[in-house]
């Protein structure tokens, strides 16, 4: 008989702390608080995803034009891209824009003071446009020289310059305020450097940019809206986030001098 009543005891106490446990944190000393559950919610997404989404009506009418653009425009044309052209055509059109991006790349690591990295990416430049033919083929590679990646957007934040409000630009995708403003930036100068004017080559025309632009997208291979996954809006913006924590990780590492 004791027994059973411990049972039933016991039965009985755990009833009562699960009761407690779906109380909600607003029940405190007696006392009924108002909990706000939108700004719980906007909390819990700023420590998952590194900050408010500020602009987000903007930003999912931005992410839903450019699922719409991939869907019936990017994807048709790559798709037919990838058929016809030939593998090696391909090869030589994204080393071209590759060699290209050597610029920035180059100019952005000597003003992170990343001299070692600077001087490897100039002679990068130096051989592939010459010896490779324009950035047609990659010869600097085959001789030892790493091929990096930086941008204004990576120098102003190894200056300290936070990201701002975090944006999906229209074809561009999942960004912020300050790459943005820095990718616009750089890609003005680079239209008024004009590096391959010497080639007859006009890169800011309707058929440079065309081009330049299928091969961004088909180097990146990734197409909005094309999963259909009802938190695919979120997932980038936590991709994103995830990226620039890396990136982060990157200038902190080149900013105590411990880079090469």
């Amino acid at each position: 008989m004791l027994k059973n009543q411990n049972k039933i005891l016991i039965i009985f106490i755990t009833l009562i702390f699960i009761s407690c446990s779906s109380l909600k944190r607003g029940y405190r000393y007696g006392k009924v608080e108002k909990i706000n559950y939108l700004e719980e919610m906007e909390y819990d997404k700023t420590i998952f995803f590194g900050g408010s989404d500020k602009l987000g009506p903007i930003n999912r009418r931005m992410y839903y034009f450019n699922g719409m653009f991939d869907r019936y425009v990017s994807y048709p044309v790559l798709s037919r891209y990838d058929y016809y052209t030939p593998n090696f055509l391909k090869k030589r059109v994204s080393n071209f824009f590759s060699n290209f991006r050597e610029i920035p790349t180059g100019i952005n690591e000597f003003l992170q003071l990343r001299f070692y990295e600077g001087m490897e990416t100039t002679f990068r430049f130096a051989i592939n446009t010459t010896v490779g033919i324009g950035g047609l083929f990659d010869p600097a590679s085959k001789i030892g020289l790493l091929k990096h990646s930086e941008n204004l957007g990576r120098t102003l934040a190894y200056y300290g310059v936070g990201p701002g409000s975090y944006v999906v630009a229209p074809f561009l995708g999942p960004t912020n305020v300050r790459d943005l403003t820095s990718y616009g930036i750089t890609s003005y100068g680079l239209n008024e450097i004009g590096a391959y004017n010497y080639l007859g080559m006009d890169l800011a025309s309707p058929i440079g940019l065309l081009v330049f632009s299928v091969d961004a997208k088909s180097n990146i291979g990734v197409y909005f809206m094309d999963t259909d996954y009802v938190f695919e809006y979120e997932y980038f913006r936590y991709l994103n986030k995830k990226y620039l924590d890396v990136l982060d990780k990157k200038n902190k590492y080149y900013s105590k001098g411990k880079g090469r």
